[in-house]
């Protein structure tokens, strides 16, 4: 019988992906104070000695942004500019031993137990039917693969095998329905919308240590947590914005139903994002440093970085992927 950990090394320890090692000095040369490079520029206190060879711009005292190095933090060019533009958002993953025991995770942060709220309304002889609130909105029947049903994330650390009807995350919207009835050779016509007028919900994939999740769940932890300690490794995670902040954050849908003869039929639209993640990388570099500063370069670069290592010399172009997720292409002078 074997014992497999999840996570770290504890359910409660704090997962910091970005500047974890912002307070801690060089181990190797605490004599090194004040190093000056060649050309004159002198650093903060710091320590330029292998391996961890870049000198940071500011000492473990002072209270600098992260998106400039200090201790044994050094973020890359790209981690930097997004940390200026504020791209990362909440990556739900600390939480505390009694919310992991007792499965509320990230999907159950807003509202604990509360599973749905809703109030129905009817006008117009009942043409009209509207639903608003905290609701499950399901477009299509299935028993495995959703199609049409797109509009709820799944909470899939909620049992081994969880159902459809179990798994699906309530989230806050609107739903009408149009009852035109018969129309010609066709019956029960009927026209729906619906909108997801709440925060971006993925599917909630669960922590290392909350109850039945899935074991790759935890590389996402290992992930986060080694790039605070080590500088790769996964930064933090970009979502939609809010849908009261930007219409991008909207998710919305559309269908028309009908019956002819012992036939239905169903047009069906949705615009929204993919509830599942997936890696962007943002910077590449190989073991090739720069021979003045000894920060790494990016994969195949060979031109100076500027002194403090994180401003790029040539520009680099940001890109919109279709999902809103952000993807960054380099220069070769990126450092």
């Amino acid at each position: 019988m074997s014992i497999v950990m999840l996570g770290p090394w504890s359910p409660s320890n704090q997962i910091i992906p970005i500047g974890a090692l912002a307070n801690r000095a060089n181990p190797f040369n605490p004599n090194d104070v004040r190093p000056t490079l060649p050309d004159g520029t002198t650093f903060s206190p710091g320590s330029t000695a292998l391996p961890y060879r870049p000198a940071p711009e500011f000492s473990i005292t002072e209270n600098a942004p992260l998106d400039r190095s200090r201790g044994m933090h050094y973020p890359n060019a790209a981690v930097a500019r997004m940390l200026r533009g504020k791209d990362f958002d909440d990556f739900d993953q600390n939480f505390s031993e009694e919310e992991l025991a007792w499965n509320r995770g990230a999907s159950q942060q807003d509202e604990k137990e509360l599973k749905e709220a809703y109030l129905d309304v009817e006008m117009f002889e009942s043409r009209l039917w509207l639903r608003l609130g905290k609701q499950s909105i399901v477009w299509g029947k299935t028993e495995l693969f959703r199609t049409t049903d797109q509009f709820n994330p799944q909470d899939l650390a909620l049992s081994t095998l969880p159902s459809l009807e179990e798994s699906r995350i309530a989230l806050w919207s609107a739903r009408g329905v149009w009852s035109f009835f018969a129309v010609g050779p066709f019956e029960d016509v009927r026209a729906e919308v619906a909108v997801n007028f709440d925060e971006f919900e993925p599917n909630d994939i669960g922590r290392c240590g909350e109850p039945y999740t899935p074991f790759p769940a935890c590389n996402k932890t290992a992930g986060l947590f080694a790039h605070g300690v080590a500088g790769f490794g996964l930064a933090g995670e970009v979502r939609p914005p809010n849908p009261w902040s930007s219409w991008k954050g909207v998710e919305a849908g559309a269908r028309l139903e009908f019956r002819w003869d012992r036939f239905s039929f169903a047009l069906t639209d949705f615009y929204g994002y993919e509830d599942l993640p997936w890696v962007d990388p943002v910077f590449q570099y190989e073991r090739n440093v720069d021979p003045v500063t000894g920060r790494p370069r990016p994969g195949g670069g060979r031109g100076r970085c500027d002194p403090d290592g994180l401003v790029s010399t040539l520009p680099c172009v940001r890109v919109s992927s279709a999902y809103g997720s952000w993807r960054w292409r380099k220069g070769t002078g990126c450092c």
